[in-house]
């Protein structure tokens, strides 16, 4: 989904030199970038010993989701033939506006494959993903606003799997992630590297600007972490700030609804400050304002209290276990199959959302776009969350 489709070479008057252009996915020139391209040369003591010309230009990722060109460079009279790069600073960075505001939907074509080589076929073992409506998925940049479950971890992999088997490369996606993930070791290198930006008004706007639609989770972590007697509850908690950032680029809201992902990683409670505070590590990592008590972490600590009282583990290594695992990711991660549905609804027109720009009117869009959310989360009357065809 790379949106940066350089012209080179091109011939300036007195040496060859290569030039840029950023192409938008609407197929129209991004107005930020010069009319005539960007130099990828631009040192002016270099430029005045260019005669020799630069030659035989690739394109590779930069691994951010730009790009980086390199070349044959003649311009020495020593080595007579060098292999230059567009340094870091003048990378072709097409996620970037020319304020350096991060713009996703750049998918790395070797995150592609991987997910459909390796993760896919696990994905669909585990939750037989379904993705429906994607027709109503309209051109140019959207909000695509979804409602967050399970812990998020299920429904993202589910929903990443699904939009490559139906539309590939063909159709850039962004998906906002909170900062604190995105720069978070695994997952952050992945998620940069299927085209996600961080959760900032600025880096939604300047992704909209480029023509790239936005995927949102507006519920967050209030949301993922409710309990499972709650899974088909649609919860934004009053946050519109997509909405905001929808209206200020007066583009269509599209609901996804997303239904049985809340069971594949069962939460009991969801618990405020306190136990952030006594499990310590969660708000070391920054969850300090709620955080989950996990099915899984009930079991676990019950199994090595069983195994305390049988006198095969000492009471207070289990009590350390258990803290552990209570307090770590293994908790949150999804371990019970369950059959995940997703179904894209019809957009709903900025126009119609948005009429004037007070504060009332933010809220009443805040609860249609939730309803329109609940409606396609709704339980299917032929069975349970899962959806039919199970």
């Amino acid at each position: 989904m790379a949106k940066c489709t350089p012209r080179l070479p091109r011939t300036a008057p007195t040496c060859d030199q290569h030039f840029a252009q950023h192409v938008l996915f609407s197929g129209e020139l991004d107005a930020a970038w010069p009319v005539d391209g960007r130099a990828l040369l631009t040192d002016p003591l270099a430029m005045e010993s260019a005669d020799g010309g630069q030659t035989s230009p690739v394109i590779i990722t930069d691994g951010a989701g730009g790009a980086i060109v390199a070349w044959q460079d003649n311009r020495s009279s020593v080595t007579e033939t060098d292999i230059s790069a567009s340094p870091p600073a003048e990378s072709l960075a097409a996620c970037y506006s020319s304020s350096m505001v991060p713009v996703g939907g750049t998918v790395d074509p070797r995150a592609a494959a991987y997910w459909r080589r390796y993760a896919a076929p696990i994905v669909r073992f585990l939750w037989r993903p379904r993705l429906t409506g994607i027709e109503n998925l309209p051109p140019g940049p959207f909000v695509l606003v979804a409602n967050h479950s399970g812990m998020g971890n299920a429904e993202i992999m589910s929903l990443i799997v699904c939009y490559l088997d139906q539309l590939g490369l063909s159709r850039p996606l962004a998906p906002m992630v909170h900062p604190l993930s995105l720069n978070a070791w695994p997952q952050g290198g992945w998620m940069k590297a299927l085209g996600a930006i961080p959760s900032t008004y600025e880096a939604g706007q300047a992704t909209l600007s480029h023509g790239v639609p936005l995927l949102v989770f507006p519920g967050g972590d209030h949301e993922a972490m409710r309990p499972v007697w709650q899974a088909n509850r649609v919860d934004f908690a009053g946050r519109n700030g997509f909405l905001k950032i929808a209206r200020g680029a007066g583009v269509p809201i599209v609901p996804l609804g997303i239904r049985g992902s809340h069971y594949t990683a069962p939460v009991i409670y969801r618990a405020g400050r306190v136990l952030p505070r006594l499990l310590v590590l969660p708000r070391l990592a920054g969850f300090s304002k709620r955080f989950p008590l996990a099915l899984s972490s009930v079991i676990v600590a019950s199994g090595l209290a069983a195994l305390a009282i049988a006198s095969l583990l000492p009471w207070w290594l289990a009590l350390a276990l258990a803290w552990l695992f209570a307090a770590s990711p293994l908790a949150s991660l999804p371990w019970i199959p369950w059959s995940i549905r997703m179904r894209v609804g019809e957009p709903i027109s900025a126009a119609e959302l948005f009429p004037d720009a007070t504060d009332v009117t933010l809220a009443r869009a805040c609860e249609r776009v939730q309803g329109a959310v609940q409606a396609l989360v709704a339980p299917s009357p032929r069975g349970r969350a899962g959806g039919p065809g199970r």
